[in-house]
Parts: structure tokens; sequence; C-alpha cells
């Protein structure tokens, strides 16, 4: 369909024909899809987000102008919904979040009797940092201190304090996965 179809679509559903929006998505649905697709590898994930994309262009219609061609508009609000999901996904909290889940799942692992052993093998691994590092975890993912607040109270940059958190998740996690052995 070409765009002079498209906006005439565009107009019957701001009109209130609601099935001609049908219309609209049968058109672009599958770009849609293969945009978000690639740049996200889950399918599932690709397939929510195209329906959320198609939710944000019927909730916005009232801003699309009838004289501009309809795709760029809709592969922007594509593009920003990408954009998002990418942030929610690959955020600074989203790491943070990920890594309290994955001391959560090793303690959920074992029975209630094993899980005494689970949190003896994180902190294990925590107590086996160097004094500074292991007040830097204790502080950031136990007491719940932001990084602003660390890095204010160190008398350092934020940029230094993410650093140096990215360095210690990864070797608590090589702790975790047996790669290090304890002292």
């Amino acid at each position: 369909m070409g765009p002079d179809r498209m906006q005439e679509v565009i107009r019957r559903v701001q009109n209130g024909e609601v099935e001609a929006f049908a219309e609209l998505i049968t058109a672009y649905a599958p770009g849609v899809r293969s945009f978000l697709s690639s740049h996200i590898r889950d399918f599932h994930a690709a397939e929510d987000l195209a329906q959320e994309v198609f939710i944000a262009v019927y909730a916005n219609l009232d801003s699309w102008k009838p004289e501009l061609n309809p795709t760029p508009w809709i592969y922007g609000i594509a593009r920003h919904k990408l954009m998002s999901h990418l942030r929610r996904l690959y955020g600074p909290k989203s790491r943070i979040n990920a890594f309290q889940a994955e001391i959560t799942e090793e303690l959920l692992r074992h029975s209630p009797v094993e899980n005494v052993r689970g949190t003896e093998r994180i902190l294990g691994c925590i107590e086996h940092q160097p004094a500074a590092e292991r007040s830097l975890l204790l502080a950031r993912y136990f007491d719940g201190d932001s990084v602003q607040e660390i890095a204010a109270r160190l008398g350092t940059t934020v940029s230094a304090i993410s650093s140096q958190l990215y360095r210690l998740r990864h070797q608590l996690r090589a702790c975790l996965d047996g790669k290090v052995r304890l002292i």
C-alpha cells in the first residue's frame, strides 16, 4: 500500500472507523516486527513490543499530520519503543536487579536447609574481597546506597564507582560459579 492509501486509512481511523486500523496493522506489522527483531533477539519480546507500538500509534493518531507519509511516523514510534525497551533491559538499574536476582536465585535453588549454605557461599565470595571492595559491595547491594551516595561519601566520581562495581560483579559471578577458589 502506498503512502496516499495509508493516509486515507489513518483519516478513516481518526474519523471513528476502528475497523480501518486493522488495515494499518496489516500493512505495517511485518516491517515493524522485522525492525524490532533485528535489534531484539527474543522473538516474544519483539512481538510484545510490536503490539505496544501499534497501541501507541492508535493512542497518538491525533498527533499525526495528514499531509505527511505515515511510514516515518510509525517507525519513529517503533524506534522510541525499542530504545525504551533497551534502556529498561540494559540500563544501570537492570544490572543491579539482575545481580540481586542472581543472588536470590542462588538461594532459592536449594532447600531451606541448604539456603544457609547458599548464603554462606555468597557471603564467602564477598568476604574474599579486600576490605574496600567488600564495603562497596555491601553498601550498594545490601544497604541499598546509590552509586551517587557512595561516590560522594568516598570523594570520587560516579563513573569510578560504577566501573569498580562492574568489575566486582564479574569477580563475584566467577566466585559463585566456582571459577575462583576461596581461601
